[in-house]
């Protein structure tokens, strides 16, 4: 009997650290894009602030009055995107924080949930990411409408330590994450996506 429940919290283990990894890093590889795993991201009822679990407060920027259009590298890995993804819509932000920055390195994803498209930029305090074609689910979470995205209800969910903002357009899901950036924040630059 000993020797069984030694190999169960020997797996409990390594799934405990598998998810610490995925839940720390802000942004890490995201393999396997354009896999179709069969799975659409569907929100269930909107929930009242109430039941919203708030994510960590960890930035303060500039006032949104101060935020200006993205920069040409940050557009430029938005119509990269469309390039690579034709047919598919493509959202870009309609403005950001004057220090926001396309993040070195190759496609720097967190593991939210596999996409067709990914671009990560670095915001004061921490990392915004964008989805392009979510493929996965986010469960039985419960959703805070906050607005629209180009008529699209878009919805408010806190996972992973973050906040995302989740929208679908002709069945395709596209998604705002934001990993130690405040949730309005992401919010803001979630309903301020514009489609190219």
């Amino acid at each position: 009997m000993r020797s069984s429940w030694g190999y169960v919290l020997r797996v409990m283990l390594w799934m405990i650290t598998i998810g610490l990894i995925f839940a720390v890093g802000a942004c890490g590889s995201q393999e396997g894009l354009g896999q179709s795993h069969g799975g659409t991201a569907a929100p269930t009822e909107p929930a009242s602030p109430a039941d919203s679990v708030s994510s960590p407060e960890v930035t303060s920027g500039p006032s949104r009055a101060d935020w200006l259009p993205p920069k040409a590298e940050i557009l430029a890995a938005f119509a990269a995107l469309q390039d690579e993804l034709p047919g598919l819509p493509v959202f870009v932000p309609g403005t950001l924080p004057p220090s926001a920055t396309i993040e070195a390195g190759e496609d720097r994803t967190i593991g939210l949930a596999p996409a067709r498209g990914a671009v990560c930029v670095s915001v004061p305090g921490g990392q915004v990411q964008f989805l392009l074609g979510v493929e996965g689910d986010v469960g039985d979470l419960p959703g805070l409408a906050v607005g629209t995205v180009e008529g699209a209800e878009a919805l408010q969910y806190s996972v992973l330590g973050g906040t995302l903002v989740q929208w679908s357009v002709d069945g395709t899901w596209y998604g705002v994450f934001g990993a130690q950036v405040d949730a309005d924040v992401v919010v803001d630059i979630a309903l301020g996506m514009k489609r190219i």
